[in-house]
């Protein structure tokens, strides 16, 4: 939808567009009225202009919410009929495609059963049935499906005889990426259905991360829902999960945690993060915090070498929402505000909830997040290209993998005397190098 069908969409004349920073901080606003009071409404009565507000929920993920309050008139000044029309359809095209991906699942998971191959539903159709069922649709665009890396033929094989099509892994030519890429597109042949990305590891392999895939099958476990029965993660590795699929995208968190940045800072669309995503970890926690074993999280995070980016992401939710339930994941991993180590303290808190300016570091790369000409060139590479499979900005910051900082390389390495840094130093980039390139 672009800025033309917004325009005629709504009724009211559409006013200067809201700046970058009231943006985020209305999305934000919005994020912190989700919670266990379902009575909570977002800001309605404090915007502006309708086009922003509106397409930065969209960008988040959180258009939904508002729909209790637009569905109504009582919002001063009251919402547009576009607005509300719009949350509408959102609502029926959201539902439509769920019950669509659920008929779908079933025969997946026949051809799945049939051809003994394990296979894992990520994310959207499983938070959806487990969290949102009874708050508001869940968007998501894509079905993904984690099969064993060995087993990615006959997948393909089993989803063909499933009603999709697709999947070819070529070298050379428009779908050279994909030969190499940790998922593979598959597209429904029926009306509506939602394409599946089949990935054959967890995550991509452009990090340095050690995560054992192969373990991860051992631990499946059945998922009823209401419609459909299929196999998910264990709790503890899709809690693991949800936090790495926010530390792909929001690569600038941890700038925005040594720096000391305020809670608006990560809503911004050169960040990389949605809402959504955090929204998902604070409703799986708050879900399954009873059931989560955290010994093994936290052993399974120090094995895998993700234990960094989980305590990063608890950090920035824990920002983003002072009072979810990061506070006692971060304590429950061991992790302690006033901790000193490799996972050091938020320097500045939230500015909106402190009242105080955060503190902020004038170096070079800080001037140029900070800069508008800086914030265009990255939300420009954030854009959704369907023709790159890694953004340019990842390429900007590999050097993070290829040179990273002693400490982090030698725990990648698993090895404790800083005695090795020269010859890893040396080794590491072609290792690096020749693990991103591998099938």
């Amino acid at each position: 939808m672009d800025q033309t069908q917004v325009g005629e969409m709504l009724s009211d004349p559409r006013g200067k567009p809201g700046s970058r920073d009231e943006q985020n901080a209305f999305a934000l606003s919005c994020f912190r009225t989700l919670g266990p009071t379902p009575a909570v409404e977002c800001p309605l009565g404090e915007v502006r202009d309708w086009y922003s507000a509106t397409k930065s929920l969209q960008r988040h993920g959180l258009l939904p919410i508002i729909g209790g309050s637009a569905a109504g008139t009582s919002t001063t000044p009251p919402v547009p009929p576009g607005v509300r029309q719009l949350v509408l359809k959102n609502k029926l095209r959201l539902a439509l495609h769920h019950a669509n991906t659920l008929d779908a699942l079933d025969g997946v998971a026949r051809e799945m059963k049939a051809a003994v191959i394990p296979y894992a539903v990520l994310k959207g159709t499983y938070l959806y049935e487990l969290l949102y069922r009874d708050l508001f649709p869940r968007e998501y665009g894509d079905n993904d499906l984690l099969v064993p890396a060995d087993r990615i033929e006959d997948a393909i094989s089993a989803l063909r005889k499933a009603g999709y099509s697709g999947g070819a892994r070529k070298r050379f030519g428009r779908a050279s990426m994909p030969g190499w890429h940790f998922h593979i597109t598959l597209t429904s042949d029926k009306p509506g259905g939602l394409p599946i990305e089949l990935h054959r590891s967890l995550v991509d392999k452009a990090n340095l991360y050690r995560v054992r895939d192969e373990n991860l099958f051992a631990r499946l476990r059945e998922f009823k829902g209401r419609r459909s029965c299929f196999t998910v993660l264990s709790a503890e590795d899709q809690f693991i999960y949800l936090c790495l699929h926010v530390a792909k995208h929001g690569i600038l968190n941890s700038v925005g945690l040594s720096g000391g940045y305020a809670a608006e800072w990560y809503c911004g669309s050169a960040v990389g993060n949605r809402l959504l995503w955090f929204l998902d970890i604070e409703l799986f926690l708050r879900k399954q915090k009873d059931d989560l074993n955290w010994h093994a999280v936290s052993e399974r995070a120090h094995a895998w070498n993700v234990a960094d980016d989980v305590i990063d992401c608890l950090r920035v939710l824990k920002l983003l929402k002072p009072w979810s339930q990061a506070e006692s994941a971060l304590e429950r991993l061991g992790y302690r505000s006033c901790a000193t180590g490799s996972m050091p303290t938020a320097r500045a808190p939230d500015a909106a909830i402190k009242g105080t300016k955060p503190v902020q570091r004038r170096g070079a790369r800080e001037r140029i997040l900070r800069s508008n000409a800086g914030l265009a060139v990255l939300e420009r590479s954030m854009r959704t290209n369907p023709r790159l499979v890694i953004r340019p900005i990842r390429f900007v910051l590999i050097w993070r993998i290829l040179a990273p900082s002693p400490t982090r390389l030698l725990s990648y390495h698993r090895r404790e005397k800083r005695l090795w840094l020269p010859w890893l130093y040396l080794i590491h980039p072609l290792h690096m190098i020749r693990k991103m390139l591998a099938q």
